[in-house]
């Protein structure tokens, strides 16, 4: 990535529809640009964008940005309108890892990945700032970005 300060990055960001670095045959060009805009700290931005992307994608997104405002309610709505994804057996992967590593009372990965149900641990974790709830939220939410950015991408 071009090493640039994040003012800048953001205004190119915006400035453009989908950046050229995202490949033409990736799976969701515009899911991607809705990632870039998250992980550069432009929520509105993002979210705009989610908003625009009628996809299992934009509402896989939509979910995300709403859970990282705290907004549980509508984030699990945004969950439930995914369904299953294809990157969801690669963050059940890393969550059985992560609480492996370090594991958090109560809180189990099911055989598959719900989102929903990751909402309610990060509602959870979110209640008890600097525990170690909150370092596995923070890890696994990680892992969500990273393997959804890859898939749409990919």
């Amino acid at each position: 990535m071009i090493d640039c300060d994040r003012t800048m990055l953001l205004s190119v960001l915006q400035a453009i529809e989908t950046p050229a670095e995202i490949p033409a045959k990736a799976r969701s060009r515009e899911g991607a640009r809705v990632g870039l805009l998250y992980r550069a700290g432009d929520w509105e931005a993002a979210h705009g964008a989610a908003q625009d992307l009628k996809s299992v994608e934009g509402s896989f997104w939509h979910g995300i940005l709403h859970r990282q405002e705290q907004d549980w309610g509508n984030a699990a709505y945004w969950f439930r309108r995914v369904g299953a994804h294809a990157a969801y057996a690669a963050i059940q992967g890393d969550a059985v890892r992560i609480l492996s590593e370090h594991p958090v009372a109560g809180w189990r990965v099911p055989e598959e990945w719900d989102a929903v149900r990751f909402v309610d641990w990060c509602e959870q974790a979110a209640g008890q700032p600097g525990s170690r709830a909150e370092l596995v939220a923070v890890k696994i939410q990680a892992a969500e970005f990273r393997h959804l950015f890859d898939w749409c991408v990919g």
